[in-house]
């Protein structure tokens, strides 16, 4: 989410995103990658199998209250001044496309989409192995990737509703996660030696694609992706979890992580903001810049989380509202 935040400064500061391409293969696709890791270790018993049985209305009451609601509460509340921002006519049409539509936040849209389409994969496969649900996981990539590819325009239309193909190809990212949970300590011993060529990989990779004028596809919000870019996601997540797995609790990464989607809301508005304040102190761009905006980002946003968690709760989860 720091990284999130690192290069939507980079964008609003209008320096051209140079980390970004080192980190956008994996910084959104991993929070994709574990919430597979979280939901089916919720859902896998010791042996192996998976299933939902009995537990159908505890998972879609989850992606409702805490997915789509606030995706629809968080697009209510800022769909005024990103209208402003962007100097974009304000209309009926425009309204219900953004926020019913699921159009102001990709990442919620396309998360709630790939759940759905798990919850149904769960419901079917009655106490499969991971093995069965990463096979489905890959036909639906696949139909996600060939719906992408029929897409003639990157408008908003193209994408309506809630980035669905985009989604539909995050499944097999969120069953890889799932994958991983099963086997979890089986892959973290093969880290142990195989960090480093990943690492070299992954730089080879990103230098080729500079080296050679390449485009690099790694899904993301347009749902393009090459073979370059899968391996790269792949190669990039395993790195970022390896490398977290060596950290040690830090106060204030957990509260990060802890309310990442929070933060997620305001990981534009806040970037947006301090990038035109920066911007009249540093017009001529520089990193300096960009570090600046980041950080006085994520503060505003730490500071908002704190309140919106203290005193309206309800929008994360609207059933606190009746307790």
């Amino acid at each position: 989410m720091m990284l999130v935040y690192l290069v939507h400064s980079e964008v609003y500061y209008a320096l051209g995103g140079s980390t970004g391409m080192l980190v956008k293969p994996f910084y959104v696709n991993a929070f994709f990658f574990v919430s597979g890791y979280l939901l089916f270790r919720k859902f896998t018993d010791n042996k192996g199998f998976v299933s939902i049985e009995n537990r159908e209305n505890e998972m879609l009451k989850n992606i409702f209250f805490r997915l789509i609601i606030p995706t629809l509460l968080f697009s209510i509340l800022i769909y005024l001044p990103k209208m402003l921002f962007h100097d974009n006519d304000l209309t009926m049409g425009g309204f219900l496309m953004d926020i019913l539509g699921g159009m102001s936040f990709w990442f919620t849209s396309a998360l709630t989409i790939a759940q759905l389409v798990l919850f149904l994969m769960l419901v079917m496969l009655k106490n499969k192995t991971i093995w069965v649900y990463l096979f489905m996981s890959v036909a639906v990539f696949i139909l996600g990737y060939y719906l992408s590819q029929l897409r003639d325009s990157n408008e908003l239309q193209a994408f309506f509703p809630w980035f669905y193909k985009v989604g539909f190809e995050y499944v097999l990212i969120m069953t890889l996660g799932g994958f991983y949970y099963r086997y979890e300590l089986r892959i973290d011993t093969i880290l142990k030696y195989a960090l480093l060529p990943l690492l070299s990989c992954y730089i080879y990779i990103l230098a080729q694609v500079q080296l050679n004028n390449h485009v690099l596809q790694y899904i993301g919000i347009a749902g393009d992706c090459n073979i370059e870019g899968f391996i790269s996601i792949i190669c990039g997540i395993t790195i970022i979890v390896a490398i977290c797995k060596r950290f040690k609790a830090n106060s204030v990464i957990a509260y990060i992580a802890q309310n990442s989607i929070l933060f997620y809301f305001f990981s534009g508005a806040y970037p947006a903001f301090w990038g035109l304040i920066i911007q009249r102190y540093l017009p001529i761009t520089n990193y300096t810049g960009v570090v600046m905006v980041t950080i006085l980002s994520l503060f505003s946003g730490g500071i908002t989380v704190f309140f919106v968690n203290r005193f309206a709760p309800f929008m994360v989860d609207i059933r606190k509202l009746f307790k």
